[in-house]
């Protein structure tokens, strides 16, 4: 199992600065074992190169990191608001809408142009283009392996019948592929979730008392009077849901709570500028 690690030599770099050298990716494949996640299939999934360990920030820094980011204006949510709000429309394909909505996070956060990806072309590879749900491991990989191209090349909205989309759909999915990811995620999933939103890392966290699974770490929030944490998520139901298509979850497992029953993130995304 991959443990999490994050390091960072001075609090600056807390406020979004990514320091060279400070993730460790090994040139190497590893195998890995997805058999514990509810909306998986439970096969055995391929990972690109990945941290090997991530050092966990302590819950009780938080507070002043959290406010020091907040004068700074360094949140994920800061970078990535203006962009669309995806909108699953009913699709069983939600697995597939939280690591691609990372990709498009990650490529703002790097400075590429916006470019409006197909989940689509990613989930279902993993369904073989059946409507139903699946495993965010498998869907990430299939971002590593094939990329996801642009929603311009399918027929329509939500389509989920490639021989119908425009001819080049695959080689243009090639352009956007995750590099760089984090995967069989192990650990306080409260406190990863917490440092990925501290470190601008984009997560897709999922949740078995919802069935369901999102885009998340884009902001913490801390409440002086309840000293409780609140970590802003976004959901794929489009702008109408919640606030402008995001949520505040607060630490816990239980219904409407935050705290994810797994994660998967994306760290960097293939620096193309290609349409």
């Amino acid at each position: 199992m991959i443990s999490f690690t994050i390091t960072a030599a001075n609090v600056d770099k807390w406020c979004g600065q990514a320091g060279s050298g400070e993730f460790d990716f090994g040139g190497h494949r590893r195998v890995l074992n997805a058999n514990r996640f509810p909306l998986g299939s439970n096969r055995i999934m391929f990972a690109k190169p990945m941290a090997e360990s991530i050092e966990i920030i302590p819950e009780e820094q938080w507070p002043d990191l959290i406010s020091m980011k907040d004068r700074c204006h360094s949140w994920l949510h800061d970078r990535a608001c203006d962009l669309p709000c995806k909108d699953q429309n009913g699709l069983g394909y939600c697995h597939g809408y939280g690591p691609v909505t990372c990709m498009e996070v990650m490529r703002e956060v790097a400075g590429l142009p916006y470019v409006e990806l197909s989940a689509e072309s990613v989930a279902g590879r993993v369904t073989r283009w059946r409507n139903e749900g699946g495993d965010p491991e498998e869907d990430l990989q299939a971002l590593v392996e094939h990329g996801a191209c642009l929603a311009s090349y399918m027929d329509k909205p939500h389509s989920i019948s490639p021989s119908r989309w425009m001819d080049g759909w695959e080689e243009n999915a090639k352009l956007h592929r995750a590099e760089e990811v984090y995967s069989q995620i192990a650990g306080d999933l409260w406190l990863i979730a917490g440092t990925c939103a501290l470190r601008n890392i984009a997560t897709s966290p999922w949740f078995d008392w919802w069935g369901h699974c999102i885009s998340g770490s884009y902001r913490l929030k801390y409440d002086v009077k309840t000293k409780k944490i609140y970590r802003l998520d976004r959901n794929n139901w489009g702008m109408s849901w919640g606030e402008n298509g995001y949520c505040w979850f607060e630490k816990g497992r239980g219904r409407s709570q935050g705290t994810p029953s797994g994660i998967v993130a994306v760290r960097v995304a293939t620096p193309s500028e290609a349409a």
